[in-house]
């Protein structure tokens, strides 16, 4: 994935084109120069928006733009105020998330975001939480 760039306007009207003209996968790839599993991803996140539909080249970019334009999840408010007195309670990431699965008003989190995957984190061994 190390030369992965998104597709452009024009390779979506491609694919359009050709999937129109009942070409596989295979060969719309080959024709535009990218790997055939990025055609089937393509084609698949389309159909899963708009099921009963044809693939649009013009709505799978609009889908795409906004995408690329959603705000990362941050961990604030009454969800930070949960979590941190659920860790307090000592309980795990995993048991937290679990939890707050179970609750329907709660927004759904991982316990990756609990633990930081690389960011500063809410986790503390046990021995570091006030008893």
């Amino acid at each position: 994935m190390a030369n992965y760039k998104r597709l452009t306007l024009t390779q979506r009207y491609h694919i359009q084109t050709l999937h129109h003209q009942h070409k596989t996968q295979d060969e719309i790839a080959q024709q535009i120069g990218i790997s055939q599993s990025t055609v089937s991803r393509e084609l698949a996140k389309y159909r899963q928006h708009h099921p009963k539909q044809e693939y649009d080249a013009q709505q799978a970019q609009q889908r795409a733009a906004s995408a690329q334009k959603r705000t990362p999840y941050k961990l604030k408010g009454s969800l930070l105020t949960t979590v941190i007195a659920r860790l307090r309670d000592r309980l795990s990431p995993e048991q937290i998330c679990g939890e707050l699965q179970r609750q329907p008003t709660q927004t759904r989190l991982h316990h990756e975001t609990i633990y930081g995957n690389g960011r500063p984190s809410l986790y503390l061994p046990i021995s570091a939480i006030g008893r």
